[in-house]
């Protein structure tokens, strides 16, 4: 399968933001609003997951790699918990 997304395949994108749900979202070209019902959930609670302050749990981690595949996007959920740094 032909990768969809990535840095190698949009030229007129920002550099891709390391948090990776900012980074799905900005890959769909969709505004926090849109996105947040998307996914069921309050805008606030998304601006607190994308500024990294949390992590969506559970049922919403869920939700976001769904869509992701229902996208054709590359993202699993080691993506969204990633490895900290010792």
């Amino acid at each position: 399968m032909t990768q969809i997304y990535g840095p190698n395949n949009r030229t007129d994108s920002a550099p891709m933001h390391q948090n990776a749900i900012r980074r799905f979202r900005e890959e769909l070209r969709m505004n926090r609003p849109a996105f947040a019902q998307m996914l069921s959930v309050n805008v606030d609670t998304l601006r607190v997951w994308e500024d990294g302050k949390s992590k969506p749990r559970g049922e919403a981690a869920l939700k976001i790699v769904a869509a992701a595949d229902r996208n054709h996007y590359p993202l699993v959920i080691t993506d969204i918990f990633p490895k900290k740094k010792k």
